[in-house]
């Protein structure tokens, strides 16, 4: 991320030719995505604010284009029917959700502010947000692109994970509330959807943050099953066995 700021990667650009900024675009997006997804899980301060960031997503296009002609017209298509989908459409889909994400993280889990002072209208604002990104989720793969990362199961992972983050640093005062049941079926979700993308073989990557959000999963449902023990149920033991299975598996790889 240093590197692209210091780039200027981070800035809109003018005067280039498309093909070199929409790969300026990908390229910073890119490490956006993965500097937010390492500092949340190791619990480090962002490199760059979003109010510093300037320039805009990538195109809605297939990467294969390779000339300023094509780049422009495909563009121009991609604005007329938005919901199009290419190979880059779910990683754009992230990126989004990782806005979300940052934005939860200034808000929520910050270290200056206790819990009780933040707003519940912000709160609210920030799940609308997250449904709305939900809604916006890609409904099917086209046949003659398959893509992993296209399927409903790895965008509903995310969006679990981030009912996780959203909700987390007010779990010790949710016990009497319907929040406290939702975290518990977001964990439980994160760990079964992600064991049932592995045994699928869909091919998508596990990697060490994938091991983090199973691990923390798995911790979430084992605290609130201390805090309260009548939410143990044969889905609960389920989604805990996946955790289980999850964690074994990527840590062999």
């Amino acid at each position: 991320m240093r590197y692209c700021i210091d780039n200027g990667l981070h800035r809109q650009a003018t005067n280039l030719p498309p093909s070199l900024d929409e790969r300026r675009k990908r390229i910073f997006w890119t490490a956006y995505m993965l500097e937010r997804s390492v500092a949340r899980a190791m619990g480090r301060p962002h490199s760059i604010s979003d109010r510093d960031i300037g320039v805009a997503l990538p195109a809605n296009i297939d990467e294969e284009l390779d000339t300023d002609e094509a780049i422009l017209a495909t563009i121009a298509e991609s604005n007329r029917c938005p919901l199009r989908i290419t190979a880059l459409t779910p990683a754009i889909h992230i990126f989004r959700l990782q806005q979300i994400d940052s934005k939860i993280s200034h808000t929520v889990c910050r270290v200056d502010k206790n819990v009780s002072a933040i707003k519940p209208h912000k709160v609210a604002r920030l799940r609308q947000a997250l449904e709305e990104w939900k809604a916006g989720i890609p409904e099917t793969v086209p046949e003659n692109k398959p893509h992993p990362y296209l399927t409903t199961d790895y965008h509903m992972i995310q969006y679990h994970k981030t009912i996780i983050l959203l909700t987390l640093p007010f779990l010790p005062t949710l016990t009497p509330e319907p929040t406290f049941h939702e975290i518990v079926h977001s964990a439980g979700q994160v760990c079964s959807l992600s064991k049932r993308l592995h045994d699928q073989q869909t091919y998508i990557s596990f990697t060490l943050l994938s091991l983090h959000a199973n691990f923390v999963a798995g911790l979430v449902m084992v605290y609130c099953f201390c805090l309260d023990s009548p939410i143990f149920s044969p889905k609960f033991s389920s989604s805990v066995r996946a955790c289980s299975t999850m964690l074994y598996i990527i840590s062999e790889r």
